[in-house]
């Protein structure tokens, strides 16, 4: 939310470094991506004098988000599992079976997991697998998360 304290009886407007802008002096602006994004102010006076003001905004844009549950079952529907991780700038996921023992991973937040070791060589059983996520957001904070997925055939 963008408020001026510029005078009510002058023009105020916002260009935003994502392309985007405001022709009002105070209001909501949605950013179109996380990032670290200038904002300009503009103020004309009724007498015709420019002013501008310039700021820096940091937006958090990161989103994770991990399916409980797949059924790599080869009907096309629900066959993988891929979380969604948009807004990131590093990422590695890691899925444990029930013993704890390391069968698959990726630094790819668009390579799903199809139910298979590392390598491919064979699939897993059904049942609960544990996943380990580590990430960097696009203010470079990082993050950790772990969560379990149920495979089901």
């Amino acid at each position: 939310y963008l408020t001026s304290t510029a005078q009510s009886n002058a023009d105020v407007s916002y260009w935003m470094s994502d392309g985007g802008s405001m022709g009002s002096a105070d209001g909501n602006y949605i950013f179109s991506d996380g990032g670290t994004f200038d904002v300009v102010q503009t103020v004309v006076s009724p007498y015709g004098c420019v002013a501008t003001a310039t700021a820096e905004v940091v937006v958090n844009g990161t989103i994770f988000f991990a399916p409980s549950a797949f059924t790599p079952d080869g009907d096309h529907i629900n066959d993988v599992w891929k979380p969604s991780a948009l807004g990131v700038t590093e990422y590695h996921i890691d899925i444990y079976n029930h013993w704890g023992q390391l069968i698959w991973w990726t630094d790819d937040p668009n390579q799903p997991w199809l139910g298979e070791v590392q390598g491919g060589s064979h699939f897993v059983q059904d049942g609960m697998y544990t996943w380990r996520v580590r990430y960097r957001d696009l203010v470079g904070f990082r993050h950790a998360e772990t969560g379990t997925v149920q495979i089901i055939r």
